[in-house]
């Protein structure tokens, strides 16, 4: 996909975010005057993943599937396929069992995407933080 130039004169992005954006999502190349910006599916993807990393750390690294849902739509994605740039992120999913409103108001203390899980949504994805890796295997000397 390629995108004409322009992209800090008409957003008002200052061009040293521009250039940053640019070089880690998309490909420019000079033609004449003119700054072409091309984007691959490899570029596509790791956006995706770099908002679904973004959107966990917003969200406190946990996720309704409503929220999903929204996010999803305004990428103009289907539902599922956002669902797995989540799960590579390392995400787990977990049902959460439905409640009725008048228990939902009693929890201050809940986390938003409990909340909304409890009010109709049936699943939350949320990331372990700190990740912990597992131990190195400790091999013996070889004979």
């Amino acid at each position: 996909r390629r995108v004409h130039g322009g992209f800090t004169d008409s957003a008002g992005v200052p061009r040293q975010l521009a250039n940053e954006m640019i070089a880690v999502f998309a490909q420019a190349s000079q033609v004449g005057d003119a700054e072409i910006l091309e984007r691959s599916e490899a570029h596509r993807q790791k956006m995706l993943c770099y908002i679904a990393v973004l959107a966990l750390h917003l969200m406190d690294f946990k996720l309704s599937s409503a929220e999903l849902k929204a996010l999803a739509h305004d990428l103009g994605l289907m539902e599922g396929k956002m669902r797995q740039y989540f799960l590579m992120a390392g995400c787990t999913t977990r049902r959460v069992a439905k409640r009725k409103r008048a228990d939902a108001e009693l929890d201050d203390d809940e986390d938003p995407a409990e909340e909304a899980a409890a009010e109709g949504a049936a699943q939350i994805l949320s990331l372990g933080v700190p990740l912990v890796l597992p131990p190195p295997i400790k091999r013996g000397r070889a004979k």
